[in-house]
């Protein structure tokens, strides 16, 4: 009888050691499995003639460690200019740069950067580069892609990270802000427009919808606050 209780106990022992062996192969499958994302961040802006703005490239590695990378950006050359880019807080501090191209007149950017020293898993989402931008002082009103086109990270053992997924990012390039007339400077005249209007809501007679600046659908002291915040600015400024 002892002998049988034993047997039950081993086996009882056994089982457990090999479904604890399962868990741990179907935990780490999961974490492998993950899909690692690189994105253009913020995925949207709204920007006007003539501003600067920063994109990151943004890396989620997803599990993995990440010690060396390359990142190809197109964006429309005939709206922005690309002024710089520069790595991020991914690969630590100072990472050594392979390849650092702007064109633009083709509109694209490639820039290749690794990590000095080892490379520990996994590495934490960051920045892999932040990219500045000037978008052009005749740049129309629109929407205009920033892609990445192709990307490609190595792992802690240098080999290519599998299936990563591409978040890319747009640029909406609005109005200047007060400039309700459109002719690219905030002045007198976008002043009268507004006094016309002023204290209408939409439905009203006379209800201008330029004026509204702020999108409230009335035109009031706070689009008066706005338009006087930036009077005197223009897209060439």
């Amino acid at each position: 009888m002892k002998q049988n209780k034993r047997n039950v106990a081993r086996k009882l022992a056994i089982h457990f050691f090999i479904f604890s062996l399962l868990l741990s192969t179907v935990g780490i499958g999961t974490v492998v499995a993950s899909s690692s994302t690189v994105s253009i961040d913020p995925a949207s802006q709204s920007v006007s003639a003539g501003d600067t703005f920063t994109v990151d490239v943004a890396v989620d590695p997803a599990g993995y460690g990440v010690s060396s990378g390359e990142i190809n950006i197109a964006f429309d050359a005939t709206v922005m200019q690309a002024d710089s880019i520069e790595s991020g807080d991914l690969l630590g501090v100072s990472p050594l740069v392979g390849v650092k191209e702007i064109d633009n007149v083709a509109g694209t950017i490639k820039y290749a950067l690794a990590r000095v020293g080892t490379t520990t898993l996994p590495t934490p989402p960051g920045a892999f580069a932040t990219a500045t931008f000037t978008v052009k002082s005749d740049a129309p009103i629109g929407t205009y892609d920033i892609d990445i086109t192709t990307v490609g990270l190595a792992d802690e053992s240098f080999e290519d990270i599998p299936g990563i997924t591409i978040n890319d990012g747009v640029v909406k390039v609005i109005m200047l802000e007060g400039d309700i007339n459109g002719d690219c400077v905030v002045d007198y005249k976008d002043l009268g427009i507004l006094g016309a209007t002023y204290g209408k809501s939409a439905g009203d007679a006379d209800y201008d919808s330029r004026a509204d600046i702020n999108d409230d659908d009335t035109v009031d002291y706070k689009d008066l606050g706005i338009l006087g915040a930036h009077y005197g600015e223009s897209c060439t400024a």
